[in-house]
């Protein structure tokens, strides 16, 4: 079974969609630092260091942070939707990585060997899947022992006031996102 529905390949078949929420994100964030380079200054990594991005999306985060990262990293972009593949692959190529690959994968069933990742990054995909915990384990399974985990994901008030104004079209008032694999589970989980 494919960890990702046809509404999902759709809204995720392309960048088009996900940059649109993107823009939303960028427009009205208070944060001082931004996304991307504040979760870049908490990844250990090493040079020569072998990293997984699972759920890769476009690539956005590699490009933006590629310049204070070390360079000789190997990166490999792993995504269900190819055209995302596709696309991070082309966008972080020309980057100062050591080398990139790209590898369409299912998070639930990852296509590497065990231990073949100094690091495994997920960020705010887990709750994409059915089973979140199944993806964590084919996670943690291609680490190298001593390898690091790091993922990203919603808290429940994730965009509070813009879900209470979508319960006017039925929806609940709260990230459903949250609700799969949230803040508040994700430390039971992993």
């Amino acid at each position: 079974m494919s960890s990702i529905t046809s509404v999902m390949a759709q809204q995720y078949s392309d960048s088009q969609k996900l940059a649109a929420r993107a823009r939303i994100n960028s427009k009205y964030t208070i944060a001082e630092v931004g996304w991307f380079p504040w979760v870049a200054g908490k990844l250990p990594l090493e040079a020569g260091d072998r990293i997984l991005d699972v759920g890769c999306g476009p690539g956005w985060f590699w490009s933006a942070t590629a310049n204070g990262l070390l360079e000789a990293l190997d990166l490999t972009l792993a995504d269900l939707s190819p055209g995302m593949v596709e696309e991070a692959a082309q966008r972080c190529k020309p980057l100062t990585f050591r080398s990139v690959q790209g590898q369409q994968a299912d998070a639930s069933v990852l296509p590497f060997d065990d231990g073949s990742f100094d690091a495994v990054i997920a960020m705010h995909m887990l709750y994409h899947l059915p089973d979140p915990a199944k993806g964590i384990a084919e996670m943690y399974r291609v680490l190298k022992p001593g390898g690091f985990l790091a993922v990203t994901t919603n808290g429940a008030g994730n965009m509070r006031r813009m879900y209470e104004l979508t319960t006017v079209f039925g929806s609940p008032p709260s990230d459903p996102a949250a609700a799969a694999f949230g803040f508040e589970t994700a430390e039971r989980l992993m």
